[in-house]
């Protein structure tokens, strides 16, 4: 892992052995000078492949499972030692991130060499067989439900609030969900409720603050920090709205399905997939247009109730984290 953190925390408390090895990740902004960056990234990441070499060969490990498109140390160790690699694809890069692979004919050829594909959703998966002819296995994330169902439901809810979690940045949607709260208000829609969670750049918050506080909105917007745990926030809105641009699979829609939200989403990427065509579980809205926002979040509002135990059973299903072992262990046993 390339830094000390939260992740070292977790792997300490359940007792396995990892090691920290610095490396460099294979992007940058669209269009940005990388020839400085693209050499220094190859020679860090040929000396951490070292490294790691040293520990493969140690240990007798017998796969590598890279888990971001992003990393492309795995395959090269692959390519130095012969022994099986995974490429685990997660998410849009130009869509979502506004970024791109900078060292695109080495990447070209280490997905040449790369044994197997896993891609996180339908919509991941054709995205990356129409630009990067990778054809791939799709297994959706297992997910610990423990940590997010809420069985009793109850009446807690406030019946027109809403809920927007996540990283606060441009390709989120923070600002699309703030002015479609500002239609509605315009509108006459006196009791809605925003409540905005997460961290992000502070001269990017500032502004959505400044925007707030100016427009006579801090009344029915609230913008709150990261919180580690969102139940009690989940528990008191009735819907959670996911924004974001093009998600590779969405972990917040999911998460809020089961705690029993209604999810209103972006017609796009992983989050189209969880909702579903026909709006099966929850209701959609075309990406980045405010007033079609605005109008689901109304209509939501005076809609008949979903049944949302039948939503969150299906998620349940689809999501269920022994499912997904029992699938990426297959996939290590036909490697091996």
């Amino acid at each position: 892992i390339p830094s000390n953190g939260i992740i070292e925390s977790y792997l300490q408390a359940l007792e396995i052995e990892y090691s920290i090895i610095p490396f460099s990740l294979n992007y940058v902004k669209i269009g940005k000078e990388y020839n400085y960056i693209k050499d220094k990234s190859f020679v860090e990441n040929y000396e951490a492949s070292q490294k790691i070499i040293e520990i493969i060969k140690k240990n007798d490990i017998q796969i590598i499972h890279s888990n971001s498109i992003v990393v492309n140390i795995g395959a090269m160790i692959s390519s130095m030692i012969n022994i099986p690699h995974i490429w685990h694809v997660r998410e849009f890069l130009e869509e979502d991130f506004g970024v791109e692979i900078y060292d695109k004919e080495l990447h070209e050829k280490l997905f040449d060499i790369t044994d197997k594909y896993i891609s996180i959703s339908k919509s991941v998966q054709s995205a990356h067989m129409k630009k990067n002819e990778i054809i791939s296995t799709q297994i959706y994330n297992g997910i610990n439900i423990d940590n997010y169902y809420i069985d009793e439901l109850g009446d807690k809810k406030e019946k027109k609030s809403f809920l927007l979690a996540g990283t606060i940045q441009e390709g989120k949607g923070q600002w699309d969900v703030i002015r479609a709260v500002e239609c509605l208000v315009n509108e006459g829609e006196r009791d809605v409720h925003l409540y905005i969670v997460g961290g992000g750049g502070k001269r990017y918050i500032w502004c959505i603050k400044r925007y707030i506080e100016e427009n006579g909105l801090a009344k029915y917007i609230t913008i709150m920090p990261f919180q580690k745990n969102l139940n009690e926030l989940r528990e008191k809105c009735k819907f959670s709205i996911t924004a974001s641009r093009m998600e590779g699979l969405g972990r917040v829609t999911i998460e809020a399905i089961l705690a029993g939200n209604i999810v209103i989403g972006a017609n796009t990427g992983g989050t189209f997939e969880i909702i579903g065509e026909k709006q099966e579980r929850g209701y959609l809205y075309k990406q980045g247009d405010v007033e079609d926002l605005a109008r689901v979040m109304k209509l939501a509002m005076e809609s008949p109730e979903l049944n949302i135990s039948k939503i969150t059973d299906e998620i349940k299903d689809i999501f269920n984290l022994e499912k997904y072992t029992n699938s990426v262990l297959a996939i290590y046993e036909t490697l091996l």
